[in-house]
């Protein structure tokens, strides 16, 4: 009954707040314009997308990205350390694993929040984006924790299930918040 209660009183304060907001005073044309032009002025550039191939660097002033290597596979093997064992990983029927290599590293002279494997993705000219999965291979991909110092660089390998068959398959990498893709790689 409690939360009901609270659930009610919060729903009537959004609306509330609504209902106020839609009665503030409107902004003549000039005005609006100007507050406009301004908010444009403000917003930092964004830089434009930039198209690579395999085993070409994106580069900023803070971040270097490069992805050096990519594989289609349905299986792949892994050391199992609770086996003491070399197991193999199989592909779900429908489904390939993408594995990419990527190396990350901050050029630049502050620290850099939440870089790492998270930060790619991949997208097929159907319009699907697929997030990257669990690699139990060797070498894969980590993340530096919340800080990349700078001078580090992490290295390793990416996995992503796509759909089998997809076609002209898009690595991207987002590295801000917000989001903004500003690099990818087209598997040719």
């Amino acid at each position: 009954m409690k939360r009901k209660s609270v659930w009610l009183g919060v729903s009537w304060l959004m609306v509330a707040a609504l209902v106020l907001a839609s009665c503030g005073p409107t902004v003549p044309e000039g005005e609006q314009e100007e507050e406009e032009e301004e908010e444009e002025e403000e917003e930092e550039e964004v830089p434009p997308l930039t198209t690579l191939s395999i085993g070409e660097t994106y580069q900023t002033p803070e971040i270097r990205v490069i992805v050096s290597e990519v594989l289609v596979t349905d299986s792949y093997e892994y050391y199992d350390e609770a086996s003491d064992s070399t197991l193999s990983k199989e592909a779900s029927p429908g489904i390939s694993f993408l594995i990419i290599t990527a190396e990350i590293e901050n050029v630049g002279s502050a620290a850099r929040r939440l870089e790492g494997w998270y930060r790619f993705s991949v997208s097929d000219s159907e319009g699907n984006t697929y997030s990257y999965r669990a690699y139990f291979g060797e070498d894969r991909l980590t993340s530096p924790g919340l800080d990349m110092a700078p001078g580090m660089k992490i290295g390793g390998k990416v996995l992503f299930n796509i759909q089998e068959g997809a076609s002209s398959l898009k690595i991207t990498y987002t590295p801000e918040l917000p989001p903004r893709n500003l690099a990818e790689w087209v598997i040719k």
